[in-house]
């Protein structure tokens, strides 16, 4: 297998020439150009597998060289690679928007950037695979479906929704109506723990993900005025509170394009409200799991109490006897007068009432814990 060609153009950031230099001579090969008339000409006349644009001046506009080479029959599949200043939201729309496939800053470190260029050419051979084997099937089915097919999908989505238990299973259902849709995209489901992110290709898709939680966040702050729907560059991003979705192929056709938005409203609706009942079905589960422990930690400490009383039971019964053997004894060999002992065995007589009741009061406090740790037992069975 020939190494995978990727065309630099530019002065390079540090982190950015430090990922190149890091990359497999044997599986990447790579060309460097400073001059935009060569890139232009190499970009056209040899198989490239990415385009690096980096260090972009005004006089060469990383948006223009993109949007060039997405006009160009040749180059237009390519991934691009554009390298910003900053990573401010606008200036990566506009990016975005002239067809690039990512986009990486000064911060990104030199291992972010060689994983990102790794999933950039596997996902652009990967498109191509699927692209082949979908090309005539795909056109054939946009004509050929009707609006009513297209909602049936949504509706059946709805009712097969009901038996998704985890947010795997809801991004799988999902991606199956994508695939009916003959669309494909990304979504994130928002939930009390942090946010889902998931890729119909199952593939890292780090702008992606970026891009629809910024988005989110716009809507959520309402500053934006669209509503819920952003288009852009065949993209449609759909923002709600319990999911969010990014569709990367809407068609060129307005009025199928519209078809598309419509049920993805109606798609959103459904998927927003089944991501919000399984975060309360987890929490739930949580929930009791949590009261189990509770009630199994109690039930084992009262058990615990419960024969610390039924040993202090029988020791004060072996007290008290021999209190009353030990009594009698001494009694017989002290020689007391009648006051005498008259006086000691009415204070005894007072020792074993206390006596008598604290037995009497354990009994009753032994009572109650058999009560409780019955109806322990009794509620962690029925939980």
């Amino acid at each position: 297998m020939k190494p995978y060609h990727i065309l630099s153009f530019g002065a390079g950031q540090p982190a950015l020439d430090s990922a190149l230099n890091a990359l497999p001579i044997d599986e990447y090969e790579v060309t460097c150009i400073e001059e935009r008339n060569d890139y232009f000409d190499t970009a056209t006349s040899k198989d490239t597998d990415l385009a690096l644009l980096n260090f972009i001046t005004a006089k060469d506009p990383a948006t223009e060289i993109c949007q060039k080479l997405k006009k160009n029959k040749k180059t237009k599949r390519m991934p691009i690679i554009i390298s910003l200043e900053t990573d401010n939201l606008e200036e990566i729309i506009d990016c975005y928007d002239a067809g690039a496939f990512d986009v990486i800053s000064k911060k990104n470190s030199s291992d972010e950037i060689q994983k990102r260029i790794q999933i950039a050419i596997e996902s652009y051979h990967h498109a191509i695979k699927l692209e082949e084997k979908a090309k005539k099937a795909k056109q054939a089915a946009f004509d050929a479906m009707e609006d009513s097919n297209k909602l049936g999908t949504v509706i059946e989505f709805m009712a097969r929704s009901v038996n998704c238990d985890s947010f795997e299973s809801l991004a799988t259902l999902t991606f199956e109506v994508f695939g009916k849709l003959h669309v494909h995209g990304s979504i994130i489901l928002h939930t009390r723990k942090g946010d889902f992110f998931f890729a119909d290709d199952g593939q890292e898709k780090p702008l992606e993900e970026q891009l629809i939680t910024k988005y989110k966040e716009h809507v959520d702050s309402g500053e934006n005025t669209d509503g819920r729907f952003k288009t852009f560059s065949n993209r449609v991003l759909v923002a709600s509170h319990g999911a969010s979705i990014l569709i990367r192929d809407v068609p060129d056709d307005e009025t199928e394009a519209g078809r598309l938005r419509d049920l993805l409203g109606a798609l959103i609706n459904v998927l927003d409200a089944r991501s919000l009942t399984i975060c309360h079905l987890l929490s739930q589960e949580q929930k009791i799991a949590l009261t189990k422990d509770l009630i199994s930690s109690t039930k084992a400490a009262m058990d615990e109490l419960e024969k610390m009383f039924k040993y202090n039971e029988s020791e004060t019964t072996a007290v008290m006897d021999t209190l009353m053997e030990d009594t009698h004894n001494g009694l017989m060999t002290l020689c007391l007068t009648d006051e005498q002992e008259n006086y000691f065995l009415q204070l005894l007589d007072q020792s074993m009432g206390r006596l008598t009741n604290l037995y009497t009061q354990n009994i009753m406090i032994d009572r109650h814990f058999e009560k409780i740790i019955a109806s322990l037992t009794k509620l962690t069975n029925e939980i």
